[in-house]
């Protein structure tokens, strides 16, 4: 079966915002669809509510860790959706900043969606139609594979004593590394993303408010001394965005560190001859892809601040001129540098 991204980022992006198809002559009772992998089962369940409107919830359950430590973590998130025909509409909570929407159809009893990837690119999943007891059967399934996995590994090490400490070690920097590169709620990034987007929707409430202002009486240049403070305000917004941007710089600096010192982990295993924990490869490839597709997203913001920052010094400039010459206040900011 090709493996199917359900963990990590892609359990983000999933939350984030995600779609799927119904037929219009579907009944209105409950739905429930599931997705299984060798690292994962993913249950959607919906009830339609009024004039072609589902709500419900998509439960994820993936492996964490590596083993001999391997573990089950799950994931539960509300959405809501509209159906048309046979294409239906979810929007989950606005807590992730990857995607927007994704699309799905429904027919032959599979839920066929588009689930954005760490590259971001988006790879078509499916879900069969199913129920509450299959999605059990398949958790007790992966729970098993998971103690199959330990004991595995657990055997290994006690076969060479002496590397044991290293494969810990590389088990306790693999889930360092998911952490901090993890694109849910409460992670760092996701954190100072959701700075670097307050601070431009902050910006642009203050052009506007200069907009509004530039419009009025300019009489004894009063407008233009209230632009000249509004760009300063806006000017503000831009050193909040700058300081963003350096909080976010370490933050990547530090996952970088940590892909770094986890691939020397993996070749030192491999020398020693012992199986690197379950799931490495995966870890860092979802590390890698969260630090690309991050810096863009902050890159983005910081590329509408300075649009904004350059239309509110241009709004000033044009009020300091003639009469009212030299209304403007203070000095201008310099445009945000990116993230690197």
């Amino acid at each position: 079966m090709r493996r199917l991204t359900i963990t990590g980022i892609a359990v983000a992006t999933l939350l984030a915002a995600a779609s799927c198809a119904a037929p219009a002559a579907r009944p209105r009772g409950p739905a429930s669809f599931l997705a299984v992998s060798d690292s994962a089962v993913a249950l959607i369940q919906w009830h339609a509510t009024h004039h072609g409107h589902v709500q419900g919830t998509v439960t994820a359950r993936n492996t964490t860790g590596g083993a001999p430590g391997e573990m089950l973590s799950v994931n539960q998130t509300p959405f809501t959706g509209t159906v048309r025909g046979n294409a239906v509409t979810l929007t989950f909570p606005a807590m992730f900043f990857l995607h927007a929407s994704a699309h799905g159809t429904l027919g032959g009893g599979a839920l066929r969606l588009q689930l954005a990837q760490p590259d971001g690119t988006l790879r078509q999943a499916t879900f069969s139609e199913s129920d509450v007891a299959r999605y059990n059967r398949a958790v007790t399934a992966l729970r098993r594979t998971i103690s199959r996995n330990n004991a595995q590994v657990a055997s290994q090490l006690r076969g060479h004593p002496g590397r044991q400490v290293s494969a810990h070690e590389e088990q306790i920097a693999l889930s360092a590394l998911r952490r901090n590169a993890s694109l849910a709620p409460g992670g760092v990034l996701p954190r100072v993303l959701a700075r670097f987007a307050g601070g431009v929707q902050t910006a642009r409430s203050d052009l506007e408010t200069e907009k509004l202002n530039a419009a009025g009486s300019n009489r004894y240049c009063k407008a233009a001394f209230t632009v000249g403070g509004n760009a300063q305000k806006v000017g503000g917004d831009l050193n909040a965005v700058q300081g963003d941007t350096a909080a976010m710089n370490p933050a990547i600096a530090n996952i970088r560190a940590e892909l770094a010192s986890a691939r020397t982990s993996m070749r030192q295993l491999a020398r020693a001859g012992l199986a690197a924990p379950s799931r490495t490869s995966a870890v860092i490839s979802d590390a890698q892809g969260a630090v690309a597709r991050v810096i863009a997203m902050a890159n983005s913001y910081v590329d509408h601040v300075n649009s904004i920052g350059a239309q509110a010094r241009s709004l000033a400039n044009d009020m300091d001129a003639g009469h009212c010459s030299g209304a403007r206040i203070g000095t201008w900011v310099p445009p945000v540098s990116h993230v690197k």
